[in-house]
C-alpha cells in the first residue's frame, strides 16, 4: 500500500492532466476542457465510494475489488494513451493559435524550475497577484477542510459534526463532479474578469457563513465551498493558459498549485496546535481566529487580482519565453 498508493495517486494526476492535451485543439472550450479534467478528482471520489459499498454492503473480497478497480485505472491508461494528442500534435496546434513555435528540448527538474521563474518574470505583477491569491485561498479552504471535525464538534455539537463530514464527502464527490465542467462553461460565456468576481462573491458568502452556528447554514458552506474550489481550480488553470506559453503550460501550474501545497503543510501542521495552546481545547476561537486572518488574507489578495484584471486584462497570446 505504501508503494501503491503514490503512485496510483500519481498515475490519476497525470491521466487526468492530459486532457489539457485537447486544450488548442478547441480552443473556444479551453475552460470546460479544463473544468473536465478537474472534475475527474470528484469523480474518483465517488468510484472510491462505489468501491467502499462493494467492500462494505454487498461484501467483495478486499482483494478482489482493488484488483477490479486497478484493471479499471489500467483500461483507463490504455485509452487516454491512444486518445491523447502526441506531443507533436499538440505543439503543431498550439502553434497556430499562439503564432510561434514552443517545445520542450530539455526536461530536465532544474531545466523546467528555471524556464518557469522566466514565465513569472514575464508577467510579474499578474503573476504575484495570482501567487498571492493562490497560496492564500488554497491555504485557507484546506485549513478549514483539515480541521472540519473537530471545529464542526465544538460549533454544532458531536452528532451534527458526523452529519456534516458524512455530507461533505458525498457532496464534494457528486456535486464536484458536476460543478467542475459546469464552472468551465461559465467562464467560456463570462470571461476571466466577470467569472472571477462570481467566484469571489461566493468565497466571501462562504467566509462569512463559517462562523455561524446552524447546521443547514454550515451545509450551506459545505456546498459554497465545494462550488468555489471548482471555480477556482478552473480559473487558475485557464489563466495559466493566458500567461504561460504552451510548451511550460505543465511546469507553471505545477509551480503554482506546489507552492500552494507547500505552504498548506507547513502551516496546516503547526497553526492548529499553536491555536489549542493560546485559546485552550474548549474555545471556538482557536477555529475562529485562523479562520478571520486567512479569509481576509484571501479576499484582499483575491480583489487585489480582480481589479488588475479590471484594468489590464490579460494577454491576447502568451509570451515567448526562451
Amino acid at each position: 500500500m505504501y508503494v501503491g498508493l503514490p503512485v496510483a495517486y500519481l498515475g490519476g494526476i497525470l491521466n487526468s492532466f492530459a486532457i489539457y492535451g485537447f486544450i488548442w485543439h478547441f480552443p473556444k472550450y479551453q475552460a470546460f476542457l479544463i473544468g473536465l479534467a478537474n472534475s475527474s478528482y470528484q469523480l474518483s471520489a465517488v468510484l472510491g465510494n462505489i468501491l467502499v459499498w462493494l467492500i462494505d454492503d454487498m461484501k467483495f473480497d478486499l482483494r478482489v475489488s482493488l484488483a477490479l478497480f486497478s484493471l479499471l485505472s489500467l483500461l483507463a491508461a490504455v485509452l487516454s494513451y491512444f486518445s491523447t494528442p502526441s506531443p507533436k500534435e499538440f505543439y503543431d496546434r498550439a502553434e497556430e493559435m499562439v503564432g510561434y513555435r514552443s517545445e520542450m528540448d530539455d526536461v530536465s527538474l532544474l531545466f523546467c524550475f528555471k524556464q518557469g521563474l522566466k514565465v513569472m518574470v514575464a508577467n510579474k505583477t499578474a503573476n504575484l497577484l495570482l501567487l498571492f491569491s493562490s497560496v492564500s485561498v488554497y491555504v485557507y479552504v484546506y485549513y478549514w477542510i483539515a480541521v472540519l471535525d473537530n471545529f464542526m464538534d465544538l460549533l454544532l455539537g458531536s452528532h451534527n459534526s458526523l452529519l456534516i463530514g458524512n455530507d461533505f464527502a458525498l457532496l464534494y464527490a457528486i456535486l464536484g463532479t458536476v460543478a467542475s465542467p459546469l464552472a468551465g462553461y461559465v467562464f467560456e460565456k463570462s470571461g476571466i474578469t466577470l467569472f472571477w468576481g462570481l467566484s469571489l462573491i461566493i468565497f466571501m458568502v462562504y467566509t462569512a457563513f463559517i462562523f455561524i452556528a446552524n447546521m443547514p447554514v454550515q451545509l450551506v458552506c459545505c456546498i459554497l465551498m465545494i462550488i468555489f474550489l471548482s471555480c477556482w481550480f478552473t480559473f487558475i488553470g485557464k489563466f495559466s493558459v493566458y500567461y504561460a506559453p504552451p510548451n511550460l503550460l505543465g511546469v507553471y501550474l505545477g509551480m503554482i498549485l506546489s507552492l500552494c501545497g507547500i505552504t498548506q503543510l507547513a502551516i496546516g501542521s503547526t497553526f492548529p496546535i499553536a491555536m489549542l495552546k493560546v485559546f485552550g481545547v474548549n474555545s471556538l476561537w482557536q477555529y475562529f481566529f485562523p479562520f478571520i486572518i486567512f479569509g481576509s488574507l484571501s479576499i484582499l489578495c483575491s480583489i487585489a487580482l480582480e481589479v488588475y484584471l479590471l484594468l489590464f486584462g490579460t494577454p491576447d497570446v502568451p509570451p515567448m519565453v526562451e
